[in-house]
């Protein structure tokens, strides 16, 4: 299966320090290639550059990033819109536990790897 990662989901696998693509995996039976676009690249530079906050889980989640083959989009506008696109153009699957890019994706007929507050994998 291929997944689109979004910073979201790459954020709280640095802050639980599980690998959830190895738990969906699992749960799923099937083999996940991570994918991610430049953008969540850069989105996550900007935010491991600070000095407080969640700047040491970005910078964690950069190094996450670094197995998944990089995406480069072309379209304007805001990120989610990026991973929406991507992900609906590409035939992926977008992974995230933004709960408003999860709604819209689902919108948008967008298929949606996401992990419960319980850490159990969904896929909607």
């Amino acid at each position: 299966m291929r997944v689109l990662l979004d910073s979201s989901f790459l954020l709280l696998m640095a802050e639980t320090g599980r690998d959830l693509l190895a738990v969906a995996e699992e749960a799923l039976g099937d083999v996940i290639q991570p994918y991610i676009l430049r953008d969540t690249i850069n989105e996550l530079k900007s935010m491991a550059g600070r000095r407080r906050g969640r700047a040491a889980y970005a910078r964690a989640a950069l190094k996450i990033a670094g197995r998944a083959t990089v995406v480069e989009t072309r379209e304007g506008g805001r990120v989610d819109e990026k991973l929406l696109a991507a992900a609906l153009g590409l035939g992926m699957t977008l992974a995230t536990v933004d709960l408003r890019l999860i709604s819209e994706a689902k919108k948008r007929g967008v298929r949606v790897l996401t992990v419960r507050r319980d850490m159990r994998i969904a896929l909607y």
